[in-house]
């Protein structure tokens, strides 16, 4: 029985879906649009259980998923949505260093809407909140790796 129970446990983590589904273009039509596209599409994530014990994880998640529509322009995603400013620009920061975030204003982020995209997701909003760094490899691809003096338990 025991194995049965482990076998299902491999399937069912092998279905990691998209961390979540990106509007079609011009779907959003103006800021209001977006604030509630964030909104909506982050209360559905982990079906919205773990956000809402740690208000920092919710603003970064939210800031996330608004730069997936609006590129990278933390200034607009903070007016947007109302947050914080010292945080979004050490989110920024971190992104930018890892090379998530570019200076033509893309976000690396297609692969948050593949299979298995809430795994890439949950990496990128790591490096977003600076407990990972994120290098590329030119035989590997994206290599993750921690940062020393940081720890997600630290309460950083």
């Amino acid at each position: 029985m025991k194995k049965n129970r482990n076998k299902k446990l491999a399937s069912s983590s092998q279905r990691v879906g998209p961390a979540f589904t990106k509007p079609r273009p011009g779907a959003l039509q103006c800021d209001t649009d977006i604030a509630r596209f964030v909104r909506e599409t982050v209360e559905t994530m982990n079906g919205g259980v773990y956000l809402t014990d740690d208000p920092k994880l919710l603003s970064v998640t939210s800031f996330l998923v608004a730069a997936s529509v609006i590129g990278a322009n933390d200034h607009r995603i903070a007016q947007i949505l109302g947050l914080n400013h010292q945080h979004v620009a050490e989110w920024a920061g971190n992104l930018r260093r890892n090379g998530l975030w570019l200076d033509d204003g893309r976000v690396l982020d297609a692969k948050w809407f593949e299979d298995g995209g809430m795994i890439d997701f949950t990496f990128d909003l790591l490096v977003a909140q600076g407990y990972i760094q994120r290098r590329i490899d030119p035989v590997k691809g994206p290599v993750y790796g921690i940062v020393k003096g940081r720890h997600l338990l630290d309460g950083n």
